[in-house]
């Protein structure tokens, strides 16, 4: 079973790194890394809810907060240099 998480994960991010990353080329990437974050904060609340998980204390959720901030602020640096950052090309024919 961690093998599949560990791969199932893996996938995720890659696809929504190039998802991201061609979405920031017709959007700003501020609101693609924002959009994200929503759909993966529902995902992460179902799945918690599926599972029957205690609700964390109050500290967690400022501190999940503040992570998530962090986190989109990154992500959201990551799509604008896959969209305005130069190709460069390691194969010289």
């Amino acid at each position: 079973m961690p093998i599949l998480l560990a791969f199932a994960s893996a996938v995720v991010y890659g696809v929504g790194d190039y998802c991201g990353g061609r979405s920031s080329r017709t959007q700003a990437a501020l609101v693609v890394a924002a959009l994200g974050q929503i759909i993966s904060l529902v995902l992460v609340g179902a799945t918690v809810l599926v599972m029957g998980t205690n609700v964390p204390g109050l500290a967690t959720w400022g501190w999940s907060a503040f992570a998530g901030l962090v986190g989109a602020l990154g992500i959201a640096g990551l799509y604008h240099a896959f969209a305005h950052g130069e190709v460069l090309s390691l194969i010289h024919i």
